[in-house]
């Protein structure tokens, strides 16, 4: 019996920031390099899982920083706007992702949503400007509550829906991408930007795109 063909949608997405916030080497030295800054933060899991917090790592542009059993974990980010971690498994599998809010980061079931959806609609190929505005936008909305909600059911199961999300995940992640080209919220906020809008979706393809060639 041949299983179903998936949308590679979210595996791409997945594949792409584990490309860009992949370990460039170990963890910072004793010096901050420059354009960084450093950022405390913690890392909380649904009641039940059963992994082992001090078993991760927190992953940035500048290397990988170990969790603390209590969840704790100290990292440097890029400085300037809102800065993307990411949480890795033991073996190298991306479990978590989240954004700085100031000096701190918080990388739970409820930031991977966010920032995955922040990727499902385009947001990564904003003006640093607009993608902030995107992710507020994103930020408590109830879009990011059900794919929350869908990866603490694959981590309480014992998988994990980001690195591999099962047919319920994607189903409801290319629902609310629908969704969310529809948000009057997310247009009109994309709608500012210079760039062409990421947002706008398939109807506004003849007026704009993303990426030009060359």
């Amino acid at each position: 019996m041949h299983p179903r063909a998936r949308s590679p949608r979210p595996i791409v997405l997945v594949a792409l920031l584990a490309a860009a916030l992949g370990a460039c080497g170990g963890p910072g030295g004793q010096q901050l390099p420059s354009g960084s800054r450093q950022v405390g933060g913690s890392v909380s899991l649904p009641a039940g899982h059963a992994i082992d917090l001090a078993s991760l790592e927190v992953v940035t542009p500048f290397g990988t920083y170990p969790v603390e059993a209590d969840g704790s974990f100290s990292a440097l980010v890029l400085a300037g706007a809102e800065a993307e971690l990411g949480v890795e498994l033991p073996g190298g599998e991306l479990l978590l992702l989240g954004v700085t809010d100031g000096a701190t980061a918080e990388l739970s079931a409820a930031s991977t949503a966010e920032a995955l959806l922040f990727y499902l609609v385009g947001g990564m190929w904003l003006p640093p400007e607009q993608q902030d505005t995107v992710r507020e936008l994103l930020r408590g909305h109830p879009e990011a509550g059900a794919a929350a909600g869908h990866l603490g059911r694959q981590l309480l199961a014992g998988g994990n829906g980001l690195a591999a999300p099962d047919e319920a995940f994607e189903e409801a992640l290319e629902a609310a991408h629908s969704r969310l080209l529809a948000d009057a919220g997310l247009r009109a906020a994309v709608a500012k930007s210079a760039v062409c809008p990421a947002l706008l979706g398939p109807a506004a393809a003849t007026q704009s795109v993303i990426i030009h060639d060359g």
